[in-house]
């Protein structure tokens, strides 16, 4: 369970350290725009995976079934949970965006500088365990269970950027952190039922006569291949095969169940795999956009870029397999 950080921070206080002076910046468009498509992903396959399990009932701790739709049902509080990091992306988003308003600006730099406070405040607020606010010597203040950090005055959009960088590389591995933990519950749902499944007495019965009638056809066959003529022989092998073809009617569809609930559970960790390494792929690209300030130059968007599209084709792949 996070704890959180107060929140206690003045916004005239804030608001006074962006001042922001004229300055040449590099193109910020691309950042902002892979960083939308990012958090779009992580969006819409977080969404999917809360879907597909609202979908399927669900269990108490003693077993009882919960149908889909019961307000008992775990996907509920799964839901509740995952619309917190939802949040986060999105202000990962509007964080990225107002970075591109600022940078472009030569006008209006207060009301621009309020736009930049506002977008890092929600970045941090968004973030579950993750808080905001002001040290003593008037500097805003980022805080999560490992530490504090604290971004100096911006005097102008180089150090702003510059200085957010370590409050940005803070969250962004807090909210990695944050994301693994939600992985594992979301599995948690798939990896229960799928326990109960393998469990179940009635499959393990099916398996068991499932392999004495296999190994019993077997002998039968070897039966009919030694004495071809022995009708009794084939009637025998005729008989096993009708009872292993009954058997494997109730077997299967339990099998395939199973199988489905593997399925699902890789697909969490393919989409959390996904999403936490889109998150550090956003945070590496926002150190090296500090550092392109002062070669003025676009930051290094490669390793965005692929996890954008890693995590649109993963997308694809679920909507294929729905």
């Amino acid at each position: 369970m996070h704890h959180f950080i107060p929140k206690i921070i003045s916004r005239a206080a804030i608001v006074s350290l962006f001042a922001l002076a004229g300055c040449q910046t590099p193109n910020l468009t691309p950042f902002a725009t892979t960083s939308i498509t990012v958090t779009a992903g992580i969006n819409e396959g977080g969404d999917h995976v809360i879907e597909l399990i609202s979908r399927q009932p669900g269990y108490t701790a003693d077993g009882a079934k919960i149908d889909p739709g019961s307000p008992d049902h775990p996907a509920v509080a799964l839901a509740a949970e995952w619309q917190k990091r939802r949040a986060a992306a999105d202000a990962i988003c509007t964080y990225s965006g107002a970075l591109v308003a600022i940078g472009e600006a030569s006008a209006h730099r207060q009301a621009n500088a309020e736009a930049l406070y506002d977008s890092v405040k929600a970045l941090a607020e968004k973030v579950p365990g993750v808080g905001v606010g002001v040290s003593a010597a008037g500097n805003l203040v980022v805080g999560t269970l490992n530490g504090f950090v604290e971004v100096k005055a911006w005097r102008d959009m180089e150090s702003a950027v510059q200085g957010a960088n370590p409050a940005v590389q803070a969250i962004a591995s807090f909210l990695k952190t944050d994301m693994a933990s939600l992985a594992r519950a979301h599995e948690a749902f798939y990896r229960d039922k799928l326990l109960r499944a393998s469990n179940d007495e009635r499959f393990a019965t099916l398996v068991a006569l499932e392999a004495r009638l296999r190994k019993s056809q077997d002998t039968a066959r070897e039966a009919v291949s030694a004495n071809p003529g022995d009708v009794s022989a084939g009637n025998e092998l005729l008989r096993l095969s009708g009872l292993l073809e009954g058997v494997l009617r109730d077997l299967t569809p339990r099998r395939q169940e199973i199988a489905g609930f593997q399925d699902a559970i890789r697909d969490v960790e393919r989409f959390y795999t996904a999403a936490i390494a889109a998150i550090d792929a956003w945070s590496v690209a926002h150190a090296d956009l500090a550092k392109g300030f002062a070669a003025k130059r676009t930051p290094n968007l490669a390793l965005l870029t692929v996890r954008a599209a890693e995590l649109n084709a993963l997308i694809e792949d679920f909507k294929k397999s729905e």
